[in-house]
């Protein structure tokens, strides 16, 4: 999914390589699962838990703490909280 957060655009998805879930800001709008590549509307991609830019170079990790996710992973385990 993606959010806002701090005005910064944030991807949270659940990396299937930990089983947990991870958040990038990224500059994408959209994405889309192609197998197991996470595609970004900015051309960049995750695989294997790592991003890489649009050009397939490791892109430098941008990430919000990790109690972030946390958050998102409690909410979405107890909605009615």
């Amino acid at each position: 999914m993606l959010d806002t957060f701090e005005g910064r655009t944030v991807l949270i998805y659940l990396d299937p390589t930990a089983y947990a879930l991870s958040a990038y800001y990224v500059d994408a709008d959209s994405f889309e699962w192609d197998d197991k590549i996470l595609r970004l509307s900015d051309g960049s991609y995750i695989e294997g838990g790592v991003l890489y830019d649009a050009s397939g170079e490791r892109a430098e990790e941008n990430r919000p703490l990790q109690v972030f996710t946390r958050w998102y992973g409690f909410s979405l385990t107890f909605p009615e909280t």
